[in-house]
């Protein structure tokens, strides 16, 4: 008795696809987003942090274990979106990496896509990005959604208080060392924006938000505004940042960087470092 054996069916093989579906196939890796986490809460499992959330804890010992956390807690790894998807597809032979490295300089020459960056604000920083479309050295906008959950330790002694302060730590360190914060040498050449877009987004609680002792989004909205404005008239982001927009509940406030000489720039720059904005 014969046995017929049926045809093989040949692998599938990205090659074999015409070259415009892989070049969608591409823009659709480099246009990926990542969803941000919902609270602090969540954020702090995704960081597999040492310690556990005060959250999870006995109440009896939460603000002791608040008290071990840092002010900024990162990201342990960058998402794999964005230009991080296709590192891995552009290693796979040298005919994949040419037609990458061809779409990602195209996107490089019309860059229409933005970073983004979620922030969540709860007592703690939580910054999280959701959208990585180009390499660092071609970013030209970047988007940050501020979801502002708790208003407490925003008022300052004169200055801008520690939290903006720890706002400014983190776009300076986006400038110096690019998406990933916590990586110690300096990338090169600079990163320069052209625009950075605040939108502030109110998640109080109706609890806290009844708190007298507590300032309220508005306030928090007013200072922000303040020391943005200072900040963007000072020079301290001349020749980094081109204009800062802030998409407050009253409306968009543009707040354009403006150049005040050498010298000046200098010594605001030297001024500002106190606050976290420290590009030199």
């Amino acid at each position: 008795m014969s046995t017929t054996s049926s045809p093989s069916c040949p692998r599938p093989c990205l090659l074999q696809l015409p070259r415009e579906i892989r070049n969608e196939i591409y823009q659709y890796l480099l246009d990926s987003a990542d969803e941000p986490p919902r609270n602090a809460a969540e954020a702090f499992r995704d960081r597999q942090f040492p310690i556990k959330h005060p959250r999870f804890v006995d109440p009896h010992f939460a603000n002791m274990q608040m008290a071990l956390l840092p002010r900024i807690i990162y990201q342990t790894t960058l998402p794999l979106i964005g230009y991080r998807a296709c590192l891995g597809l552009s290693r796979a032979n040298k005919q994949l990496h040419n037609e990458i490295h061809q779409l990602t300089a195209f996107r490089a020459a019309h860059p229409e896509a933005s970073y983004k960056i979620d922030i969540i604000v709860d007592r703690r920083y939580y910054p999280t990005w959701t959208s990585l479309p180009t390499s660092p050295h071609h970013v030209r906008h970047l988007e940050v959604d501020l979801r502002i959950f708790s208003t407490k330790n925003w008022p300052g002694d004169g200055g801008p208080g520690r939290f903006l302060q720890d706002l400014l730590r983190l776009l300076t360190r986006f400038l110096r060392n690019g998406p990933c914060f916590t990586r110690k040498e300096r990338v090169r050449p600079d990163i320069k924006v052209e625009s950075i877009t605040v939108h502030a987004i109110d998640c109080v609680d109706s609890k806290a938000k009844a708190a007298r002792w507590e300032p309220s989004f508005d306030d928090v909205c007013r200072r922000l505004r303040f020391w943005i404005g200072r900040l963007t008239s000072s020079g301290a982001l001349w020749q980094r940042v081109g204009v800062v927009r802030l998409c407050l509940p009253g409306g968009m406030e543009v707040c354009p960087v403006k150049h005040k000489g050498d010298i000046s720039v200098h010594i605001m720059r030297r001024n500002w470092a106190t606050y976290g904005w420290a590009l030199d």
